[in-house]
C-alpha cells in the first residue's frame, strides 16, 4: 500500500511517501530536495546526510554549490556551472549561478495527492517553470515526471540534469551498459593527473596505468572526477551495486528525450563519506554556453512544453 504523509524533516515542512519497500521523503522550502531516499528492507539511506556533508541549511539565490552543498537530490536547471546565456536575443548575457537556480527556491504545490508529490518553480532569470512528479511504481521503483514550460516569448536554450548525491561505502561499483568501452572526462586534471585534461577519453572501466573507473574509493582520498559518456553513444540506464551491504540502485530514461549522462564520483572532495552522482541530462556537457557552442543543448519554443522522466529501482 502506498502511503503520503506530511511530517517536519529538519524544521520544516515535508512530504513523506512510502510503500512496504521504500520511503522518500522531499522538503519543498529547500530546492524541492528529496533528502531521503531508504530501501526499508535493508535499512539503507541511498542519499547523503547532513551529518555525512554539510549542515542542513536554507541557502540564499547565488550560492556556489560546492561551498554550501547539503546533500540529498536536488534538479539543476538552466546550467551546471556557473555562466551567462549564450544563445542571441533578449535573454543574451544574462547571468546564471552555480547548479542553477532551482535548487535554492522554495518550490510550491503543484497539486500533491493521490500517491503523487507534485512541486513546482519558476525561473528567475528566464522565463521557464518546472514541474516535477513523483510517485511510487512497481515493488521498489519511484518514478520522476517532468514539465518544463517556456513561459517568455522568445525561444530559450537550457539545460537540466538530475543531481543525486548517492550514498556509497567504499568498493561500491559503477553500472554502465555493456557496450560502454570509454568515457569521457569532464573534471579538472587537478582532480585527478590520472585521467588527463577536460575532453580525454579514457577506456572503461579500466584505464591501463590509472586504474578502475567503476570502482568507488575511500573518502580518505579527499578527490573527486566526473566523466560523460560519449555524446553519440546514449544509454537508457545506469545503476550503483553496494557489495558490504547487497543493495543495489538502478536509474533508467528515455534516451531520446535525454540523450546524454554524467556521473560524479566524489571521495571526501565534498562528503565525509564516497558518494556517486548519476545525472542523466539533455545537454553536452555542465555549461549551457558550452553545451550551445557543442549543438548539444534543449530549446524549447515560446509557450511550449517540454516533458521526460526517471525511474529509480531499488533492489
Amino acid at each position: 500500500m502506498i502511503v503520503l504523509s506530511r511530517e517536519l524533516r529538519h524544521n520544516l515542512p515535508a512530504w513523506r511517501l512510502e510503500n512496504d519497500a521504500l520511503s522518500l521523503v522531499v522538503v519543498p522550502e529547500a530546492g524541492g530536495r528529496i533528502v531521503s531516499l531508504r530501501d526499508k528492507r535493508a535499512g539503507y539511506e541511498w542519499l547523503i546526510q547532513p551529518a555525512q556533508s554539510n549542515p542542513f541549511r536554507l541557502l540564499p539565490p547565488g550560492t556556489v554549490y560546492n561551498d554550501e552543498q547539503v546533500g540529498g537530490w536536488d534538479e539543476m536547471c538552466p546550467t551546471i556551472l556557473a555562466g551567462s546565456y549564450p544563445a542571441p536575443g533578449p535573454y543574451l548575457g544574462r547571468a546564471l549561478p552555480d547548479h542553477g537556480e532551482l535548487w535554492t527556491m522554495a518550490w510550491d504545490d503543484a497539486g500533491t495527492g493521490g500517491g503523487a508529490i507534485r512541486l513546482a518553480a519558476a525561473g528567475r532569470a528566464l522565463p521557464y517553470s518546472l514541474e516535477r512528479a513523483i510517485s511510487l511504481v512497481g515493488a521498489a521503483a519511484v518514478r520522476l515526471e517532468y514539465t518544463l514550460h517556456n513561459t517568455g516569448a522568445a525561444p530559450l536554450h537550457y539545460l537540466w540534469a538530475a543531481h543525486p548525491q548517492f550514498a556509497c561505502a567504499p568498493g561500491a561499483r559503477i553500472v554502465l551498459p555493456p557496450q560502454t568501452v570509454e568515457v569521457i572526462n569532464v573534471a579538472p586534471a587537478s582532480w585527478g593527473p590520472e585521467w588527463g585534461e577536460p575532453g580525454t577519453r579514457n577506456r572503461w572501466p579500466e584505464k591501463p596505468g590509472a586504474g578502475r573507473q567503476d570502482v568507488v574509493g575511500d573518502a580518505a582520498r579527499k578527490g573527486g572526477r566526473k566523466f560523460y559518456l560519449p555524446p553519440d553513444s546514449p544509454i537508457t540506464g545506469a545503476g550503483l551495486e553496494q557489495p558490504s551491504t547487497g543493495c543495489t540502485l538502478r536509474l533508467t530514461w528515455d534516451a531520446a528525450l535525454l540523450p546524454y549522462c554524467g556521473v560524479w564520483i566524489d571521495e571526501g572532495y565534498l562528503n565525509k563519506i564516497p558518494a556517486v552522482a548519476i545525472e542523466p541530462t539533455n545537454g553536452y556537457y555542465d555549461d549551457l554556453g558550452a553545451a550551445y557552442r557543442n549543438d548539444r543543448v534543449a530549446r524549447i519554443a515560446a509557450g511550449e512544453v517540454a516533458r521526460w522522466w526517471m525511474e529509480v529501482e531499488l533492489g
